[in-house]
């Protein structure tokens, strides 16, 4: 019997990996993906947090030799879920010494929605679940099996190392602290050890003092001395959402714990379904029958990744659209850990009766079946998260540097063309000749020449950017941008949009040297084509790669118009909002159908149906939506 349960367990942890990896982002995804590839390929430091620990663990994985830099960043994700599975696995086994338990609350959240997801793209949120399962599963241990200072100072230590990875780990101080104090008398004496292992769980943060100065990996955000150290590891840049700001939060606007509550249980319904309700809440009562202090502490961690988690991120009464995908879908990994844990502990119950039961199909077809119902959503995952479809960032990023002229400025602005451009430009070497610079402020003509270095190899080739003179560069069509200039920007006195490919091309008022970037457009109309499939063909609920397939087909279907149509079937009067934070600009062209030009219109069309913002699965509870049923 032992033994078929360990084949069990080893099948289905084997097709938990398999699944993971064979749906996981085969090139850069959407989001931090770039950055991070980049920084953990040069041993250099992220945006704030720093995130080092991840990016040393990235560096590791680099060396493998199989796979391109960023599946490989993307296998950290899928061991780290695995493993984060795994420990599921052996807390309810530590409480009910069920395996069908164990693997259905397993089965459960392999299939969710948000931990799929997580699981497949090169980010450090199932990093950050394994350290903090890891903390759950010793206070569970202690708790059932009895005090261990080996497991204390263990527990030390990973508290210590999760503020290298991120802040959420921290919040495993709180709940532990129940455990220590159930333990008083014995932990007392080792507390002070404890801490110590804590630090030195914590030096790996030194990395940041060792790496972070720019002058070999590549770094986002400077790290040269304590104040910049603290900047950065306190993500003093965002202001009211750095770690200190969000923590005072708790404390303020106390009304606000309603619209947390609310919100935290569309998460729940929207990853588990809301069958799994009475689960929960049945394995609560199941763990408060085993043991009140594991219920005490399991339900203390659930409460910190829960409602003080959405207190500090996610409790205003109305959410705009990026925030739910940043939010909801990401920060709370541990509630569902923690959520499956519950359901497991419920299942049991409904199991135990079942193994009473005098007819043998209660006693083992059923339980069998009931756990494994949840891979029904396996099915689902494979329509919203299957990431080795999604080819739509590499590609559209790729089509834009090809395109571009040689010695060009590109601007970029934002996560998702920001940092997919420094993956092919440092880590893939692409383009060189091209000097990509980030803007930090759409209405602001100021850039970082974070990916425009050194120097002394632009300078030749972009001369008139170091000179501080743009016109002359622009009068050849040199200067290429994601911003879409509006009639408020500053630059829209100097410079006048027209349509590249999928980004604007700055000409001074006054030149008449569009014509010649019309024609060179027209050759570039197989990249275009090639990013235009993939944005139809890809298979994920993922909002970034949405607005990157949301506003290019506008683009696209100005290249449309450049075709000479000698019989015009139609005329089309295309208009296109585009949002820079603060102000909006708008795009406005016509366009003659004719057969030269109508695959690429109904592709447009096609492209602008699949990626309607309002198929994300969060879009119903967003600001967006609100603001549309109210006009």
């Amino acid at each position: 019997m032992q033994n078929n349960s360990k084949i069990t367990g080893l099948v289905t942890f084997a097709f938990f990996l398999f699944c993971y990896i064979y749906f996981s982002s085969p090139v850069v995804n959407t989001g931090d993906a770039g950055e991070f590839i980049v920084s953990s390929y040069t041993l250099g430091l992220a945006h704030p947090s720093g995130y080092p620990l991840y990016l040393q663990i990235g560096k590791i994985l680099q060396m493998i030799p199989f796979g391109n830099m960023a599946f490989r960043l993307v296998l950290v994700s899928v061991i780290f879920s695995i493993l984060s599975l795994y420990i599921l696995f052996k807390l309810v086994m530590l409480l009910t010494e069920d395996r069908w338990s164990a693997l259905f609350s397993c089965i459960l959240l392999f299939v969710s929605y948000s931990f799929w997801g997580q699981s497949v793209i090169a980010k450090f949120y199932t990093l950050n679940m394994f350290i903090i399962s890891l903390i759950l599963l010793i206070g569970i241990i202690i708790i059932i099996k009895g005090f261990d200072k080996r497991l204390v100072y263990l527990s030390g230590f990973l508290i210590g190392i999760a503020s290298s990875n991120h802040h959420l780990g921290l919040g495993m101080v709180i709940p532990f602290l129940f455990v220590l104090i159930f333990n008083f008398k014995k932990s007392l004496k080792h507390i002070p050890l404890m801490i110590v292992f804590g630090i030195l769980g914590f030096l790996v943060n030194i990395y940041m003092f060792l790496r972070g100065n720019g002058t070999k990996g590549f770094v986002m955000t400077v790290v040269y001395d304590l104040n910049s150290f603290l900047s950065v590891f306190l993500r003093k840049n965002y202001a009211e959402g750095s770690s200190t700001a969000l923590t005072e939060s708790i404390f303020t606007n106390i009304s606000n714990f309603y619209y947390a509550v609310k919100n935290i249980g569309i998460i729940l319904d929207e990853n588990f379904s809301f069958y799994t309700f009475p689960l929960a809440i049945l394995g609560l009562i199941y763990i408060f029958q085993k043991s009140k202090k594991a219920f005490i502490f399991s339900v203390m961690s659930f409460f910190v990744y829960s409602l003080i988690l959405a207190k500090m991120t996610f409790a205003a009464e109305v959410i705009n659209i990026n925030t739910w995908y940043l939010g909801a879908h990401q920060y709370f990994i541990p509630m569902l850990f923690i959520y499956a844990l519950f359901c497991g502990a419920g299942m049991f119950m409904i199991l135990n009766f079942l193994y009473r039961s005098k007819f043998n199909i209660l006693k083992r077809a059923v339980p069998v079946l009931l756990c494994l119902f949840p891979l029904v959503g396996i099915m689902e995952r494979m329509t919203d998260q299957n990431f080795n479809s999604n080819f739509v960032p590499y590609s559209m990023t790729k089509s834009i540097l090809s395109s571009q002229p040689v010695g060009s400025l590109y601007v970029t602005f934002g996560d998702n063309h920001t940092f997919q451009t420094w993956y092919l430009k440092v880590a893939g070497r692409y383009r060189e000749d091209i000097c990509s610079v980030d803007s930090l402020n759409p209405q602001i003509a100021s850039w970082n020449l974070r990916a425009c270095r050194p120097s002394f190899l632009y300078k030749p080739l972009v001369s008139e950017l170091f000179n501080g003179d743009l016109l002359e560069i622009a009068k050849k069509g040199r200067v290429q941008s994601v911003i879409f200039l509006g009639d408020n920007h500053p630059m829209s006195k100097v410079f006048r949009n027209e349509y590249g490919l999928f980004v604007s091309i700055y000409l001074p008022r006054n030149t008449k040297s569009d014509v010649i970037i019309k024609k060179n457009l027209i050759s570039f109309k197989p990249y275009a084509d090639i990013t235009m499939n993939d944005c139809l063909l890809h298979l994920t609920d993922d909002y970034f790669t949405m607005l990157l397939c949301n506003v290019s087909p506008t683009y696209y279907a100005h290249l449309g118009s450049l075709f000479q149509v000698k019989q015009s079937l139609a005329e089309t009067l295309i208009i296109k909002k585009i949002t820079h934070e603060d102000y909006t600009a708008e795009m406005k062209f016509k366009v003659n159908w004719g057969v030269e030009n109508e695959d690429m219109l109904l592709k447009y069309h096609a492209v602008n149906k699949k990626n309607d913002i309002k198929i994300f699965r969060y879009f119903p509870y967003s600001k967006e939506a609100k603001h549309e049923t109210s006009d």
